[in-house]
């Protein structure tokens, strides 16, 4: 349901695709309007993930973590894929969490685990609401206060994905 409202929107919003003459994978400007930034990490960067895991999200065609927010937005879809991947729900919410965290502008993974790992800050939901300052103070001043004001501003713009 929420897949299909957000295919449908990107489906609107999106231009015709161009035709490319190089082998490159054409970019998929609907994902990139609704997420502000391209999420073209593979997700073989994903803390913990194994090869089998990453082989059978790659057989759902699932490459990048917009990808895996496309296809786990809701928990019947996040159910479908841990079956069809092995990935327990623990594993998988987080690397979809961690996935949601850096759809926000320069909010890399690596930022993504450090806000997660303090344990107030899992999406970017939960980041819309934070202080810069407490985190700040959370983070023993790792990130710059003006990041964190930047990271936050930005959660605010961009539209919820994950439903729970």
């Amino acid at each position: 349901p929420i897949r299909t409202h957000f295919r449908k929107e990107f489906d609107k919003i999106a231009p015709a695709k161009e035709e490319t003459k190089t082998e490159e994978k054409p970019v998929d400007t609907a994902v990139h309007l609704v997420f502000d930034q391209p999420l073209d990490d593979s997700i073989r960067l994903l803390p913990g993930i194994t090869a089998a895991q990453i082989a059978a999200f790659e057989k759902l065609s699932i490459r990048t973590k917009s990808d895996m927010l496309l296809n786990g937005i809701d928990v019947d879809s996040r159910r479908e894929l841990q079956n069809k991947t092995k990935a327990t729900s623990d594993q998988l919410l987080w690397w979809l969490n961690l996935s949601d965290l850096t759809r926000v502008p320069g909010l890399d993974l690596d930022s993504a685990i450090l806000l997660e790992g303090i344990g107030k800050v899992d999406t970017v939901k939960e980041l819309r609401t934070r202080n810069a300052g407490k985190l700040f103070t959370m983070l023993d001043k790792r990130v710059p206060k003006e990041i964190l004001s930047k990271w936050i501003s930005s959660a605010k713009e961009l539209i919820s994905t994950l439903e729970y």
